[in-house]
């Protein structure tokens, strides 16, 4: 949804775009004046080269484009807003947009709080959970471990009763 400002909203963020936009004009033009006349002065035999061309033609017509066009994009995504041009609206409308978008963050807010605490509790109940399951299998094994090794000893005492009578 594009969102609707009022005229002095429009107006600001309109003459914020522009500063921005003659700004990033500005330093392109620099940086191609810097470095195609300015490295581009002197013997053509001493310029140092990348691949076979010049330095001057690599920074300005290769570099400087590709760096001004990530640039571009970069303020065009962070800097500049998606408004419609035809509506304006009045304060009073801006003030509602206002609160119903703070009451979102505050409803996501709480949100997000209750989702920790369950969270945290549910961890919690597993944890018990799982103390309980280890607790009872140890006593069952421990159990069983003495029921064989009773076993275990009967037999023994058996054999060795039997063994010595022969």
């Amino acid at each position: 949804m594009v969102p609707i400002l009022t005229e002095k909203q429009r107006n600001e963020q309109i003459r914020k775009e522009q500063k921005i936009s003659i700004i990033l004009y500005v330093v392109f033009v620099l940086w191609l004046l810097i470095t195609g006349y300015g490295l581009g002065l002197g013997d053509p035999e001493s310029f140092v080269t990348i691949m076979g061309l010049p330095l001057w033609f690599v920074l300005s017509c290769i570099v400087g484009p590709l760096w001004f066009c990530i640039a571009s994009w970069l303020v065009v995504k962070y800097k500049f807003k998606d408004f419609d041009l035809d509506k304006v609206a009045d304060e009073e409308t801006v003030v509602v947009a206002e609160a119903v978008a703070a009451a979102a963050v505050v409803a996501e807010t709480i949100a997000a709080e209750a989702v920790t605490e369950a969270a945290t509790e549910a961890e919690a109940v597993a944890t018990e959970v799982a103390a309980e399951t280890v607790t009872e299998a140890a006593t069952e094994a421990e159990a069983v471990a003495t029921e064989v090794a009773a076993e275990t000893v009967t037999e023994a005492a058996t054999e060795t009763k039997g063994g010595g009578a022969r």
